[in-house]
């Protein structure tokens, strides 16, 4: 019995070792369990049910705000790029080769076409592809604009700068009847639209196209506002009609406008609050040509756009703009290559 006792002894200490360390590793895990409840308590607290589920609704709706917002810029983008290319068409109708080649370097050098776009423009100079398209007759008198008191008033004075179809010699599909294009037509039919029917549009179907122009300014007061509205936009696109009226507005009123490009309900009742409607006019024309007269090819166009400015504005001038005061009341204007604008 005395020869076992030092080997129960061992057994003994063994057992107590392992016992001594099975509790050490016990108090371990005990610690790691609460350092890791304590780094995760507070995502615990904060993502519990509720606040998960308003989480969920903020990053829904901010899905849908930046999916609403890429949508209204692509579709703004692809108004801006129609309104541009039946500008450039515009631009080359009723002048000469020299005169239409002047146009498109204008619009290029002024940015009112983007940059690729006047990219393809210089590469159409350099190739010598500007067609020639006659023009028609533009009004006889000034005094022709103070007459509107309808909106159809204002589309027939529009259309006697546009009026008239016109064969594009190079490329029929460039053709333009009233000023509208082949590409135009069919966005309105809703189809691709053929020659003859750009060529037979009756009155009726031109008149309804043109009030597109002035759907924005239905809200618009004076009838005289609205006519040299639709005249501007026919001329440069709805957005920047918009916004030379904006900025016209600022100008008049001597307060501080946000000229966005939109004419919503506080741009038409800021418009409207205008007491001086005549003004508000002139400063648009005044705004236009100052727009314009920065490029270089302004002496070759310019007193013809001035003309189409001036036939609608005030008879009465107030002293707003020196340029529009230059041209005669009774004065015929020209038609043909002094004027790309009456297309």
């Amino acid at each position: 019995m005395q020869q076992d006792q030092p080997s129960a002894t061992l057994e003994e200490r063994k057992q107590a070792l392992e016992e001594l360390k099975a509790e050490r590793d016990y108090d371990l895990r005990l610690r790691e369990l609460d350092l890791k409840k304590a780094d995760s308590s507070w995502i615990a607290r904060f993502f519990t049910p509720t606040s998960t589920t308003i989480l969920a609704g903020i990053f829904a709706l901010a899905g849908s705000a930046v999916g609403a917002y890429w949508q209204s810029q692509s579709a703004l983008e692809l108004e801006l790029k129609k309104e541009q290319h039946e500008l450039i068409l515009k631009m080359v109708t009723g002048v000469e080769d020299k005169q239409a080649r002047a146009n498109l370097k204008f619009l290029a050098d002024t940015g009112l076409i983007d940059a690729s776009l006047g990219a393809s423009v210089q590469e159409a100079l350099k190739r010598d592809t500007v067609p020639f398209v006659p023009s028609a007759t533009a009004p006889s008198s000034i005094r022709a604009f103070q007459a509107v008191r309808t909106d159809d008033d204002a589309i027939d004075l529009v259309l006697a700068w546009e009026r008239g179809f016109v064969q594009d010699p190079v490329n029929p599909a460039r053709s333009t009847n009233d000023g509208i294009t082949l590409a135009a037509l069919s966005t309105y039919l809703g189809r691709e639209a053929t020659l003859d029917e750009l060529k037979s549009m009756p009155p009726a179907m031109v008149k309804d196209y043109y009030r597109r122009y002035l759907a924005p300014a239905a809200g618009i007061t004076v009838p005289t506002v609205r006519a040299a509205f639709l005249n501007l936009a026919v001329m440069s696109g709805t957005l920047r009609a918009v916004t030379t009226f904006q900025k016209a507005a600022q100008q008049v009123l001597d307060r501080t406008v946000f000229a966005d490009g939109v004419l919503g309900p506080q741009s038409v009742a800021l418009i409207n609050s205008v007491q001086d409607p005549d003004r508000l006019i002139e400063t648009v024309s005044c705004l236009t040509i100052a727009d314009l007269k920065r490029s270089s090819g302004w002496s070759l166009f310019g007193p013809g756009l001035v003309k189409r400015m001036r036939a609608f504005s005030p008879v009465a001038l107030q002293g707003v703009c020196a340029d529009l005061a230059q041209v005669p009341i009774e004065q015929p204007v020209p038609t043909g290559g002094t004027d790309p604008t009456s297309r």
